[in-house]
């Protein structure tokens, strides 16, 4: 028999999917018509002109139907909502709102990173103060309980990282929506599973914003008027809502089996869906600073820029990615249930390391080949 809570869900995921359909294919033909297109320079791999305020519908409608999913789940005998889990919750739309209020500007007007930093600092800090908090490493680098003194400015350093990663990989056509969409499907279920419901409905609301705009951003056209970005709103708002459901499943035990708890399941569980964007993010910014550029410099040094170089197309490019972090996904959660927590980490590093040397081969033999040609 379908429970209640399932139900429920699913009636919110199609409302709100309903609504984000309209809001996004609204907000296009304004931006067409308004002539609010996204600037070109070297980088952009994009012909024509697009806007890029896709992810200005991710806020209010997923807050919209969130509080009046939540308040209407309050008189469905299955669903229990606790306080903290509220408090949680509010922490995380007060957050979304700051990201809402500096990515819009950014999106029409342009932001120093300096402003955006500080609004993603106290992003970070609401949620501490709401509870959502890493205070466990569960034995990552040995350490296991933090205080809040430890814990808060590691959760805060957490919530800029990722929101910078999703935001350092919005390079190509869907890449930001999908790998956001399959961490959001990823989070509703174990969210749905550890008895997190608020947080559940969450994810389901935001992967129903997720998809609209997918479906424009990978089919639509300049030239019909149909096309879109996600822009600075969308990318930042989707980095907190995934580097908060990462935290909160991190300090959450499945199952009260001890080898469960002994092992790293928790904190892989929130890592997993993250991998991808974060060690992307972190070879980038090494190697920016390595060559003596700001880490905040954009080029054509991601792992969506090197598959592009081998002669992948974008589309090809997406599904190689996709492929990819679910993959990587799969091994560290099932590399968790076995082995000590850092080895996991190890392996997948080991793992992307491996993956970054091989494009790297691929692009140097392209090069010489090339050369070789022409001469």
């Amino acid at each position: 028999m379908v429970s209640s809570r399932f139900i429920v869900l699913v009636c919110t995921f199609l409302v709100t999917l309903f609504l984000a359909l309209y809001a996004e294919k609204w907000i296009i033909g304004l931006a067409y018509r308004r002539h609010y297109f996204d600037s070109h320079s070297e980088r952009k791999i994009h012909k024509g002109d697009v806007p890029r305020l896709g992810g200005i519908i991710f806020f209010p409608v997923s807050v919209l139907v969130l509080i009046a999913a939540a308040i209407f789940s309050i008189h469905v005998q299955d669903i229990t909502i606790l306080p903290a889990e509220i408090s949680k919750g509010l922490g995380v739309i007060g957050a979304m709102f700051i990201m809402f209020i500096i990515g819009l500007v950014d999106d029409f007007k342009g932001v120093r990173y300096m402003k955006k930093f500080i609004g993603q600092i106290l992003a970070g800090l609401l949620l501490c103060l709401s509870g959502l908090w890493i205070n466990d490493l569960h034995g990552l680098f040995m350490l296991h309980a933090l205080s809040p003194w430890v814990g808060w400015p590691l959760t805060i350093f957490a919530i800029i990282f990722v929101i910078n990663a999703i935001n350092f990989i919005d390079g190509i056509d869907g890449l930001a929506g999908s790998i956001s969409g399959l961490g959001l499907c990823y989070y509703a279920y174990f969210s749905y599973a550890s008895g997190n419901w608020l947080f559940s409905m969450l994810s389901m609301v935001m992967l129903a914003c997720v998809l609209p705009y997918l479906y424009y951003n990978l089919t639509g056209s300049s030239k019909k008027r149909t096309k879109i970005f996600m822009g600075d709103t969308g990318s930042t708002i989707l980095g907190l809502v995934l580097a908060s459901l990462g935290i909160l499943l991190a300090g959450t035990e499945f199952g009260h089996n001890p080898k469960t708890v002994h092992c790293a399941l928790p904190l892989m569980i929130g890592l997993a869906p993250l991998v991808y964007p974060c060690y992307d993010t972190v070879r980038v910014v090494v190697h920016r600073v390595r060559m003596g550029n700001s880490p905040f410099k954009a080029d054509k040094n991601h792992f969506h820029h090197k598959l592009l170089a081998i002669g992948m197309n974008q589309r090809k490019a997406l599904i190689t990615i996709n492929c990819i972090s679910i993959t990587l996904i799969i091994i560290m959660v099932l590399a968790s249930f076995i082995m000590n927590i850092n080895w996991v980490l190890l392996i997948s590093l080991v793992l992307w390391f491996i993956l970054n040397l091989i494009l790297t081969k691929l692009i140097n033999n392209k090069t010489t080949i090339t050369n070789n040609e022409e001469n």
